[in-house]
């Protein structure tokens, strides 16, 4: 949903926490790195962990999948309507050029 430039705002965050709803929430990504490499620092363990490797690298991906999604929220944020719809490129580059031209409006005060 994150890719699609027509979703609704407020139904990916809903669709986030409903996800996260029963489950725990990943660690963050410096810290699965240090668990990674305890795991797979030599062939027994790599061996004798296999199954705590393929949930380590479960927990990675929805890590990552995680913090993408804080960023998403982080740059999309602003360029929300009331309606949940999320401003087009077009739409954004509005809003910046009306900005911009208060700002210089005021600097030639």
């Amino acid at each position: 949903m994150l890719d699609d430039p027509n979703a609704n705002f407020f139904e990916v965050q809903k669709a986030f926490e409903l996800f996260w709803e029963d489950r725990e929430m990943p660690m963050e990504e410096d810290e699965i790195i240090g668990e990674r490499d305890k795991l797979k620092n030599n062939l027994i363990n790599r061996i004798f962990n296999s199954n705590q490797l393929k949930e380590q690298e479960e927990c990675e991906a929805l890590s990552f999948d995680c913090r993408r999604y804080r960023r998403w929220l982080i740059k999309t944020e602003p360029y929300i309507h009331d309606d949940g719809s999320i401003m087009s490129a077009e739409e954004r580059l509005e809003l910046w050029k009306k900005h911009y031209e208060e700002l210089n409006e005021q600097g030639s005060k």
